[in-house]
């Protein structure tokens, strides 16, 4: 291979491993998720708390609008638990280029839970799971989502 092949592929590289989706764009990710599950006679019910994590890419062009559409709880098989409605109500997060905020979330699942349903969270654990949309970019819906987590009182 000649030197200037070898130049070409070395820049194709370079430019090609230059950053990430991220780096350019509005993300958020779930965190520290507790639940907690307290067990009666007529049903169950499932509380507790999550962090959202959200980042605007040090590269993005201009700051961006955040609004939480949405957030439910996921059972490891895919089903859904329901809409959450976290506390404090979710407002707009308004972001510049690099800058990323943590948002503290508490809830309670308003919904009485069966035995099969308890049964099926403590074999395989729930999981947050949100959609953001981007105020600067039309209001383009992203999914995000946290690891699954298995609540105390299991």
């Amino acid at each position: 291979m000649n030197r200037t092949c070898a130049a070409m592929l070395l820049a194709a590289a370079s430019v090609a491993g230059c950053g990430t989706k991220d780096a350019v764009s509005l993300s958020a990710r779930v965190e520290e998720v507790t639940l907690k599950l307290e067990q009666a006679a007529l049903g169950s019910q499932l509380s507790g708390g999550f962090r959202v994590e959200v980042s605007l890419g040090e590269y993005a062009s201009r700051p961006a609008t955040a609004r939480f559409e949405t957030f439910e709880l996921l059972l490891s098989d895919g089903s859904s638990l329901g809409p959450l409605t976290p506390e404090p109500p979710t407002g707009d997060v308004s972001l510049s280029p690099g800058e990323s905020r943590r948002l503290d979330y508490s809830f309670v699942h308003r919904t009485l839970l069966e035995a099969a349903t308890v049964t099926a969270l403590c074999a395989g654990g729930a999981r947050v799971a949100g959609v953001m949309l981007d105020g600067a970019d039309g209001d383009k819906p992203t999914s995000f989502r946290g690891g699954f987590v298995v609540p105390s009182g299991c």
